[in-house]
């Protein structure tokens, strides 16, 4: 039955909603459709020049076919996968930024590598053949029936009986998720495209801290691992493998594959005992004492700020899932709003007020912004379209604009209940919007593959501008409107490292930026720079990486101080300033949680002092970057010509019952 319905599906999956087309390199073929053209180019020239040597090289095993990769725009949440046994790679355009797990780095190249070298690890240490990927023997024990047998088991004469059974499998790979995330990320960090950064130190130090540190043992697969908790396995495996080959060498790292490619050879363990001559339970120790090692400066300065630069944790209610209480994960972006807050968690915007009961205001919800009775949401909204016929829908995000309405029960003092009405479309793939403070226009951003720029919609008019044009994966992020709607400020990543600019803002003229020269960078240093807001005329705030740890910095642009005022173990993320004090988001051994400091300004602590910037229009010093980021210049040795590829070719004829039938 599933054969004879796997033919049909399989003819009529391909080609009916896009035209698909395919590149074929020395190493790679590439199948993408129309409006990938320029990132699939891209990804051509990266794969043969850089990625291809520098993987096989690294892991010494260099492949005998080509491998396939599929590129898809189906949403705005970065991802990819390797499928080894079928050398075939699925990536998806968008970055995986707008969750805080992962550092700046540049998606094209990071995603390329990373996956490649899921198939050439796993190649190495694959235990079968290419034409026989997995083994399985099965057999049983069979009793013949007679009279008078001393087997009398079956009620029926001459009937065979089964009276026992066995089974061997021989699997392709024993790998443990660590070991298989964990090498895939540092190979591309050997390349400069990932990192150890401090979103995965924040993870590991804060876990490390609090004595939760996870066993390697645990974390063979991502099972029972929910959001965030997946990416243990990812920075424990890293991290580890990294202090393997900091101080055991590459060579012990391929030794290890080496072992685990054998037959009879299933304990990654011993195999790491192999290849270093120490015991594993040793090995676990010795990573754990690097690690304090590594964030002892940043452990000793949290204890002794004594907490007073530090937010009080705010009580987050869990969500019950059918009988149970759910734990709470992602928090992100809290925002004061009248007595009280609202909150991203896990997906759903919360409202708390003080001691009433908690609101789900809105699901499925990325960002927001609010402005008296003005929302603006930006949500996961599926478009009913496909990429293949009956597999792969496309969701991306959606910007909708639309007001807050509280109804209150009457004779009930504490039950009011607040809804969005009249929520209205305005912009396809858009996120972290901000009102201007006349409410007459909102900012945001718009992903276009792995580039994200800055547009404006006027909301008399119903009308979108676009003010910056950059590409080739250069975004901004969290735009925000000065306190006189002048101005503009956001992060800004140029492909290596994210600084804080502003962009001067005039809605009558359509300049659209398409230089740097002409961004006022505020910041400009190698720190990852995020989250910015205007808290006065002169004065802006913003978190920053820059002693190892995210934490909340404010800069007066006209005496060019800044000031730290926060001290966390963890992370500070997503301020948010009123006359109250300072929302914010740090992450506990439980999840993402809010806190809340009271503004003290006599424990800031001033941590440099720079030349002003001057925001007057008639008088503006553009503070050009003075190392700006140069697009990667391959050369143009490779020349790469696409073909409309046919029904049967787009990879391995078992793409489509993979994504089409699981």
């Amino acid at each position: 039955m599933f054969g004879t319905f796997l033919i049909p599906f399989f003819l009529l999956s391909f080609n009916l909603v896009k035209k698909w087309y395919s590149i074929e390199t020395t190493h790679f073929v590439l199948y993408y459709y129309e409006g990938l053209e320029d990132f699939v180019q891209r990804s051509a020239q990266f794969l043969e020049e850089k990625a291809y040597h520098h993987v096989v090289n690294t892991l010494k095993n260099p492949l005998d076919r080509k491998t396939h990769i599929v590129f898809l725009d189906v949403d705005d949440i970065g991802n990819g996968f390797a499928i080894e046994i079928f050398d075939q790679i699925v990536i998806f355009a968008a970055d995986i930024y707008y969750v805080p797990l992962r550092g700046r780095h540049p998606w094209l190249e990071d995603v390329l590598t990373h996956e490649f070298s899921h198939i050439v690890a796993l190649r190495k240490a694959k235990k079968t053949s290419r034409y026989v990927p997995a083994v399985f023997i099965s057999g049983g024990l069979f009793c013949g029936i007679g009279k008078g047998s001393l087997c009398s088991i079956s009620l029926s004469e001459r009937q065979a009986t089964l009276v026992g059974g066995f089974g061997f499998g021989l699997p392709p790979y024993s790998e443990p998720a660590y070991f298989t995330e964990g090498i895939a990320q540092l190979v591309t960090a050997e390349l400069g495209h990932d990192a150890l950064d401090s979103y995965r130190n924040m993870i590991l130090r804060t876990l490390l801290y609090h004595k939760k540190i996870y066993p390697l043992k645990y974390l063979w697969n991502f099972e029972a691992k929910q959001a965030w908790e997946g990416e243990i396995v990812y920075n424990h495996g890293f991290s580890f493998l990294y202090f393997i080959k900091e101080n055991y060498g590459w060579d012990a790292i391929l030794r290890t594959i080496d072992c685990a490619s054998g037959v009879f050879n299933f304990s990654y363990e011993s195999c790491f005992e192999k290849a270093t001559g120490e015991k594993f339970s040793e090995l676990e120790n010795k990573w754990k004492n690097w690690l304090y090692a590594t964030y002892q400066e940043q452990i000793s300065r949290f204890e002794q700020s004594q907490g007073k630069l530090q937010g009080k944790l705010l009580k987050l209610e869990k969500q019950k899932v059918g009988l149970y209480e759910r734990n709470i994960y992602y928090v992100y972006l809290p925002k004061y709003y009248g007595n009280g807050f609202f909150v991203i968690q896990d997906g759903v915007l919360m409202y708390y007020e003080g001691d009433r009961k908690p609101q789900k205001v809105f699901g499925r919800v990325n960002s927001y912004a609010v402005s008296g009775t003005y929302i603006a949401i930006s949500f996961f909204k599926p478009t009913k379209k496909f990429i293949f016929f009956a597999a792969i829908p496309e969701e991306y995000f959606q910007l909708s604009l639309g007001r807050i309405e509280i109804e209150e029960k009457k004779g009930v003092k504490e039950e009011r209940k607040m809804k969005i009405k009249d929520l209205k479309d305005i912009a396809k793939r858009a996120s972290f919007p901000d009102f201007s403070p006349d409410k007459k226009f909102l900012v945001y951003v718009k992903n276009e593959l792995d580039s994200r720029n800055i547009f404006v919609y006027d909301i008399e008019k119903g009308k979108e501008y676009r003010i910056t044009k950059f590409s080739s994966g250069k975004q901004f992020t969290f735009p925000k409107f000065s306190q006189d709607g002048k101005f503009i400020i956001a992060s800004y990543f140029d492909g290596k490292k994210q600084d804080i600019v502003i962009i001067p803002f005039e809605p009558e003229t359509e300049n659209i930026i398409d230089d740097e020269k002409e961004l006022i960078f505020i910041t400009q240093d190698k720190f990852e720079d995020r989250d910015p807001q205007f808290i006065s005329a002169d004065t802006v705030a913003f978190s920053s990486d820059r002693d190892g740890v995210f934490n909340i910095y404010v800069k007066n642009l006209k005496s060019g101080e800044t000031w730290k005022i926060t001290e966390e173990i963890s992370a500070a993320l997503f301020p948010d300033f009123s006359t109250e004090g300072i929302l914010y988001v740090s992450f506990e051994p439980e999840g993402f949680r809010v806190r809340e400091l009271k503004t003290l300004k006599d424990n800031w602590i001033l941590v440099e002092k720079s030349e002003p910037v001057l925001l007057n229009k008639e008088n503006i010093k553009v503070v050009q970057n003075e190392n700006p980021s140069e697009k990667e210049n391959y050369s143009q040795t490779y020349q790469f010509y696409a073909r409309r590829a046919g029904l049967l070719s787009l990879s391995s004829p078992l793409f489509i019952p993979i994504l089409g039938l699981t």
